[in-house]
């Protein structure tokens, strides 16, 4: 059996959280000790009728745009 892999595709959830909007109400230093230890500052957000199934196919779709249809197996 030959198998490749020709692609990875993603989706990212349109709507994002900051460090800056988690201020709110926290101190800048306990937000600074996460961004060191994780860094991460942002992070994406689905929608409430958004699960993963849903962006799972919406990566499926993005994939399946970049190849002939008529030669995938």
């Amino acid at each position: 059996m030959n198998v490749k892999i020709l692609g990875i595709e993603y989706y990212l959830p349109l709507k994002t959280e900051t460090l800056l909007d988690l201020n709110r109400g926290n101190k800048k230093k306990e937000l600074k000790r996460v961004f060191e230890a994780t860094g991460i500052n942002k992070r994406h957000i689905s929608a409430k009728n958004e699960d993963s199934i849903q962006l799972g196919f919406k990566s499926a779709t993005k994939i399946l745009k970049k190849f002939d249809k008529e030669k995938i197996d």
